[in-house]
């Protein structure tokens, strides 16, 4: 009996030693690092975990779920449901995903007024000299102009006709245009400085185009887009009760462009979380999310850049289990000239630059990536005044002449880092 209690009591001695030495010995949380290009940006995935291997597969699992609703949002990709969406103008058996980022960006058409929505690409599309919404008539030329063309002669005829027309013109013919004569009869290019006119004859009359929407006068703009508003608009799209279609009235197209990298960003951090990762940020150009701390209960820190200057930080944020995202005017244009910003007001038809970024922290990325769309898009005043009635969200947005010029939700303070 002795000799069995001897042993037993040394096994639970070696049992407490090994639990204490598990908890003594256990392995340090390290930082792991991995990023991929994705949806024209970087997707960068930072989480803590005890095993890199282990870490490598969870990140990799999150890439995948990222890389499955891109293919469902990219509407660049002819295989992609919102691509079949704006072709046929419905989509039977819709993905879960597509309903649900349908169905919340129908919302937040409504919480913002109409400021975020996702049928605005008819108007982009005007824009977009790509698109092949263009080329756009400015005005018309009587058909006997068609022999001083031929000859490679602009007429005071036709330089009258353009100053008749100025109001279409962006821009007055230079003295020194030129004429190319691209088919005898029927076909023609007047080059003024950088601006390129086409001219066709339409055997009624010649029309004078232009493939870029920005060197189209502000009236002709105003018939082009006073046309094109009838196809926007988010209460036009119908998503069956029993979700098994999602249809647009004709002549709609769909972007989710302003909301499908906030939308991956949190999937992504869901498939981490499942994973069993307690410490993650996930960044898709600008569009984070965190989960939980880093270590030690440091909080995320997160830069605000100066749109005047990339190696500059206007503010700082400290965030734990909240999303951020910035939208601004100031990075992406359809014009060489960076005149024409990608954002646009779809009550206008028309570039915004009432701010030069707007900056969300939300809840989750998907709100942070629409609103601060949605934001940008009212401006300083109406912007502040809708985030301060929505719970859960702050924002700053700077000022378009001056970035320094900030205008601050009433809780965006709790997130600043002050020097």
């Amino acid at each position: 009996m002795d000799k069995m209690t001897i042993i037993a009591g040394l096994t639970g001695l070696l049992i407490v030693l090994l639990v204490a030495g598990n908890v003594i010995y256990e392995k340090p949380e390290q930082r792991y690092e991995s990023s991929r290009d994705m949806m024209d940006t970087y997707v960068n995935i930072i989480v803590y975990h005890t095993d890199e291997e282990e870490a490598k597969e969870i990140m990799d699992d999150a890439y995948a779920r990222m890389a499955e609703i891109i293919a469902i949002a990219d509407r660049f990709n002819a295989s992609s449901e919102v691509s079949q969406l704006n072709t046929n103008g419905f989509v039977d058996n819709p993905s879960p995903e597509l309903i649900d980022m349908i169905t919340i960006c129908i919302k937040y058409w409504e919480i913002t007024g109409g400021a975020f929505d996702i049928t605005i690409l008819p108007l982009l599309d005007l824009w977009n000299p790509y698109s092949g919404a263009g080329p756009y008539v400015l005005f018309s030329l009587d058909t006997a102009n068609s022999d001083a063309l031929d000859a490679g002669t602009i007429t005071e005829d036709i330089r009258t006709a353009f100053v008749d027309n100025k109001g279409n013109l962006s821009r007055d013919l230079h003295e020194n245009a030129t004429v190319t004569v691209v088919e005898q009869g029927q076909k023609w290019t007047v080059q003024s400085e950088w601006i390129t006119y086409t001219i066709t004859n339409t055997s009624t009359e010649l029309d004078v185009t232009v493939p870029e929407f920005w060197y189209v006068g502000a009236p002709r703009q105003n018939v082009y887009i006073n046309e094109t508003k009838q196809f926007v608009g988010s209460d036009k799209i119908t998503v069956a009760p029993d979700n098994d279609k999602i249809s647009l009235e004709p002549g709609m197209s769909v972007t989710l462009d302003g909301m499908a990298k906030g939308y991956i960003v949190d999937a992504g951090l869901k498939v981490l979380e499942k994973k069993g990762i307690k410490r993650a940020l996930i960044d898709a150009g600008g569009d984070i999310a965190t989960l939980g701390t880093k270590p030690e209960g440091e909080k995320w820190v997160i830069g605000l850049r100066n749109p005047e200057d990339n190696s500059e930080s206007v503010m700082e944020f400290e965030v734990s289990g909240k999303a951020v995202a910035t939208s601004g005017n100031y990075e992406r244009f359809f014009d060489d000239n960076k005149e024409v910003g990608h954002i646009m007001d779809p009550a206008t038809g028309q570039s915004v630059f009432k701010a030069s970024s707007s900056t969300i922290i939300a809840e989750n990325a998907t709100v942070a990536d629409i609103l601060a769309t949605g934001i940008f898009v009212l401006g300083p005043v109406e912007g502040i005044q809708l985030v301060d009635a929505l719970p859960g969200v702050e924002a700053l947005l700077l000022g378009h002449d001056d970035p320094t010029q900030l205008f601050p939700s009433s809780g965006i303070d709790k997130y600043e880092i002050k020097n």
